[in-house]
């Protein structure tokens, strides 16, 4: 298996285990309570392989403000705390595969 297969497979095996830490810690929430809001995840530097890996995957689109790979939450309806729960479950665990990339929780109220 050549280098680049090996590093599309830990980046689906990081993706996937993300998601998963931030769904669980979303699901430990009462569904649908508190304000509405809007939810992402930041990856930089936006050059690394991982971010370009999320963009080219339709995983994340670039971002052209904070720079990096932006990582939209589109579920849980609008829920902003249930958002927020999963962005820093998912950028927690993210963490664990990447620890010399930026990644950033973010989230707005609506």
């Amino acid at each position: 298996m050549n280098k680049i297969a090996i590093k599309k497979d830990i980046h689906q095996l990081a993706f996937d285990a993300s998601h998963l830490a931030g769904d669980e810690a979303a699901k430990l929430l009462p569904e649908w309570t508190g304000p509405c809001g809007f939810a992402w995840i930041i990856v930089k530097p936006g050059t690394s392989s991982f971010a370009r890996w999320l963009i080219r995957t339709g995983h994340a689109v670039p971002d052209r403000y904070f720079g990096g790979a932006n990582i939209p939450v589109m579920d849980y309806g609008q829920c902003l705390r249930t958002k927020r729960a999963y962005v820093l479950g998912f950028a927690t665990e993210l963490s664990t595969y990447f620890p010399n990339l930026i990644i950033k929780p973010m989230s707005r109220e609506d």
